[in-house]
């Protein structure tokens, strides 16, 4: 498929000499495939180069959702693919993400997971008037029509209107509704923001005659002005820019040096030899990623004519827990995202409470699940919190039966020239990161860990009311249906009881034999129907009475207390650090 999508790198090179591009994009991710598209549809001649092929070709969730916990198709396999490449000097501590080396680059995978800027990070480092422009006021109603609302613009932007950024519907609303609630009754004392469903910008349901559109990449907009042949873009595939050739031009109004480049070195993949693609004029724009970008300006030495480059990388203090819910019915809860802004350990945090949904920026399959809310033997029916080891079995035999829930806190970070991009020569960009502030001091831990415990508590005391409620709709109706059915003994064993007593008192003033032979035999044959109708009427009553008692027992008093007692412990990984 890329030779038929992709340019001839000879046919590029020649063009480019003779001066044919506007501009050279490299990279084709949210920086740079976006940057490609606004120009080719601006009428300038773009030639966009993506160091990787066409794979994979699409994000993972516009696949057949399967909203099973750690499948590589489901929501949280993210993750399986954009761990892939990544690399780090020694001293530096772990991070998640990475480049991608794909058409799309890490849009593929990261597009479902940016939350908007907090108003106090947009204040501190922003000008004031562009952080004015994209704080969002929760006093001032919106108005769907502003153009000033910069970030639903740019969320309709990229779903091409197609849905609210808080989209209602793919999950059911009582569930929302009670969830929401929940959460915000647990983090009430944390000052917490209100709690929202977080911005997806995934489309699962259209119109009739339509087809969903998945999760937003930047892939489907470069293909598709490939498929048209569009005169304006020209995508050159597996080409790795390892540097560009630069010369000095003039000096700008602050008296800066201003250069100009006048080729670009490329290796092609599969190839030990590298190819000079000449500029000839057209602006060169580096947009290969945070981490690529820095690797090509430093085998660039552009470090020489500004010390910040390279440096500078901001990356966040990420904690999250999960545990799994079992499911009596076995049908797993659509994909869920909460998320608000809180105080807690000094300082402010974004808290994300997610079921089954996109949690790779903690590294979800690598956080093991230490308990589980579920059934077991020594109290059939009942929920619990039981111990993985002791569940291990059945938790792995029926992994469908549960729903993974997660809670993750991320730390804002501040920008730090001491957190940089080595300059190693390998294939992958190397970085040193060290925080200033990791929170893994005990008090900074038990906070957590008392945050973690107070929502899970919360979600299961959701979860298990809203099941004991549907289990009381079905006790009720099986109590009314069992004294339905009771009323039909009750009246034959009246009427047999009466006939009995009728024959009884015949046979007591009867003196004729064969008369008296008939009613012997009468009595004989009512006796059982009898005691058969006061066995059946017993069992009912029995049943009656049972029923009686699992709805008194499920009263919301005793359901509270048992739930405070089997949920109180949580376990927050140590140390579990992880960069976005």
């Amino acid at each position: 498929m890329d030779r038929f999508l992709s340019a001839d790198p000879d046919v590029v090179r020649k063009i480019s000499e003779n001066g044919g591009y506007d501009y050279i994009v490299v990279g084709s991710g949210f920086g740079g495939g976006i940057l490609a598209d606004q120009l080719a549809g601006r009428g300038k001649s773009v030639l966009l180069i993506e160091r990787g092929p066409l794979t994979p070709t699409t994000h993972v969730c516009n696949t057949r959702p399967d909203c099973t916990r750690g499948k590589d198709d489901s929501p949280e396999g993210n993750e399986t693919v954009y761990s892939a490449s990544k690399a780090f000097a020694e001293g530096s501590e772990p991070y998640v993400g990475g480049p991608l080396y794909c058409l799309g680059g890490r849009s593929v995978v990261w597009g479902l997971w940016i939350p908007p800027t907090a108003a106090t990070t947009l204040n501190k480092y922003f000008p004031k008037n562009v952080a004015k422009e994209l704080c969002e006021d929760p006093e001032v109603p919106k108005d769907p029509k502003c153009e000033k609302d910069y970030l639903t613009k740019a969320f309709h932007l990229v779903t091409n209107g197609s849905q609210d950024p808080h989209p209602e519907g793919h999950v059911d609303q009582k569930i929302i509704n009670d969830t929401k609630l929940q959460v915000t009754e647990a983090v009430e004392r944390y000052n917490a923001s209100p709690v929202v469903l977080g911005p997806t910008a995934m489309q699962f349901q259209a119109h009739v005659s339509r087809f969903p559109q998945g999760a937003y990449s930047t892939v489907e907009r470069l293909l598709n002005r490939v498929y048209a042949r569009d005169p304006c873009l020209t995508i050159l595939m597996n080409a790795e820019v390892l540097g560009v050739e630069h010369v000095p031009t003039d000096k700008d109004s602050t008296g800066i040096e201003t250069r100009s480049v006048p080729a670009l070195t490329v290796r092609l993949a599969g190839s030990d030899t590298t190819m000079k693609i000449s500029a000839n004029g057209a602006q060169v724009i580096l947009a290969a990623g945070t981490l690529c970008t820095a690797q090509i300006a430093l085998n660039s030495s552009l470090q020489r004519y500004n010390n910040l480059v390279r440096k500078g990388l901001m990356d966040h203090t990420v904690y999250a827990t999960r545990f799994a819910m079992e499911l009596p019915s076995g049908d797993p809860c659509a994909p869920l995202l909460l998320q608000t802004m809180i105080h807690i350990n000094k300082t402010t945090a974004l808290l994300m409470f997610t079921i089954n949904n996109s949690f790779f920026p903690a590294g979800s399959l690598n956080v093991p699940i230490h308990q589980y809310l579920g059934t077991d033997d020594p109290r059939p029916g009942e929920f619990q919190l039981i111990e993985m080891k002791n569940g291990e079995a059945k938790f792995n035999d029926h992994i469908r039966w549960f729903d993974t829930v997660a809670v993750l806190l991320e730390y804002g970070a501040p920008s730090e020239n001491r957190n940089l991009v080595v300059k190693s020569g390998t294939p992958h960009p190397v970085i040193r990161l060290r925080h200033e502030y990791t929170y893994h001091d005990v008090e900074s831990l038990i906070n957590m860990q008392t945050l973690a415990r107070r929502i899970r508590n919360a979600v299961a005391k959701c979860t298990i009311f809203s099941r004991l409620e549907k289990l009381k709709e079905q006790l009720r109706r099986e109590l009314k249906r069992l004294t339905v059915v009771l009323e039909e003994p009750e009246r034959r064993l009246g009427r047999l009881e009466r006939e009995l007593e009728r024959v009884t008192r015949e046979l007591e003033g009867e003196r004729v034999g064969s008369e008296r032979e008939r009613l012997e035999r009468m009595i004989v044959e009512v006796r059982p129907e009898i005691e058969g109708s006061r066995s059946e009427i017993e069992g009912l009553k029995s049943g009656i009475e049972e029923a009686r008692s699992r709805i008194e027992k499920l009263g919301i008093g005793v359901i509270i207390s048992s739930v405070s007692e089997a949920v109180s412990t949580v376990t927050v990984p140590k140390g579990r650090i992880r960069g976005t």
